[in-house]
């Protein structure tokens, strides 16, 4: 059950940057961010870079960066911190970096 609360707190999360409740959005994120999520390991991953899109959003590039930089570092879903990755490279502007992700 743990599992499925924490997921579904994601998805919250998730939802509520989407429709734009961002209040909602970074408290989710950033306490499914600092929680322990095991079993399911991912959701700290997904919410790292769910709140680096956000700073994204906001044009905090260097915001994001660090993010980025924190959840790439767990070596986990590598083809989700990509697509993150080249969203980053862009917003800098810096078409080589994010053709390489």
């Amino acid at each position: 059950m743990a599992t499925l609360r924490v997921v579904l707190d994601l998805a919250d999360a998730v939802a509520a940057r989407e429709l734009g409740d961002r209040e909602a959005a970074e408290a989710g994120l950033r306490a499914l961010r600092s929680g322990a999520c095991y079993p399911s390991t991912y959701v700290d991953v997904l919410a790292g870079l769910e709140l680096a899109e956000a700073r994204l959003g906001e044009g905090d590039v260097a915001a994001a960066e660090a993010l980025l930089r924190d959840v790439d570092a767990t070596g986990r879903h590598p083809g989700r911190v990509a697509r993150t990755a080249v969203l980053v490279a862009l917003a800098r502007q810096d078409l080589e970096a994010a053709a390489r992700r």
